[in-house]
């Protein structure tokens, strides 16, 4: 007997289309949805030409005229109010560098499609992506210099400064950094201050 094939409907369907154009990974998509990679650009294929009405009910059948035409405008009118709250939002960034506008769309893309935001901000999201990593490499390589500046001047002071001393000696030597993320950073490598025993 035949295993009876899984029926999507069409908010599923939009769904994933959407997400796989806002995420990098098309497996993920196809694992959240449990869908193979055929169906999955088999939908955006069908989006992309018709919207939703390029969808079938869940029977197979055709939507109908008036089901297409009330999809279509309920599609328009979502767009239209996804592009007036970004551009409400993005305001004050429009006409910025692309920096700035980088930094706009890192912090409100849990709020919108990415692609969204690039594509009403006129910044390619490809881009925006490659920006994004180079950003995280970044991060991570000026993160990895603290800590050995932090171990450094710990071991000079013979394991007896804390998280105090440890922050003014780093300021001392041209470091912006706060007693909170020294703590932190201390903490991550187990650094510990020696005690003397009486």
């Amino acid at each position: 007997m035949k295993a009876e094939r899984e029926k999507h409907d069409i908010s599923i369907k939009e769904k994933a289309v959407l997400l796989s154009y806002q995420t990098s990974s098309i497996s993920q998509v196809e694992k959240k949805f449990n869908i193979c990679t055929n169906v999955l650009y088999s939908w955006r294929a069908q989006y992309k030409k018709s919207g939703t009405a390029g969808f079938t009910c869940t029977g197979g059948e055709v939507l109908d005229a008036k089901t297409i035409k009330i999809n279509e405008l309920e599609k328009k009118i979502k767009e239209s109010n996804l592009k007036l709250a970004i551009l409400k939002d993005g305001i004050s960034i429009l006409g910025q560098d692309k920096k700035m506008i980088f930094h706009f769309i890192e912090r409100h893309e849990k709020n919108y499609p990415v692609t969204k935001i690039c594509m009403i901000l006129g910044i390619n999201a490809s881009t925006y992506y490659l920006w994004k990593k180079q950003t995280l490499t970044e991060a991570k390589r000026k993160k990895k210099l603290m800590q050995e500046e932090i171990n450094d001047v710990f071991l000079s002071s013979k394991q007896r400064y804390g998280c105090p001393r440890i922050t003014i000696e780093l300021k001392k030597r041209g470091y912006k950094i706060s007693s909170a993320t020294v703590a932190r950073y201390m903490r991550e490598l187990g650094i510990h201050i020696k005690t003397t025993k009486y």
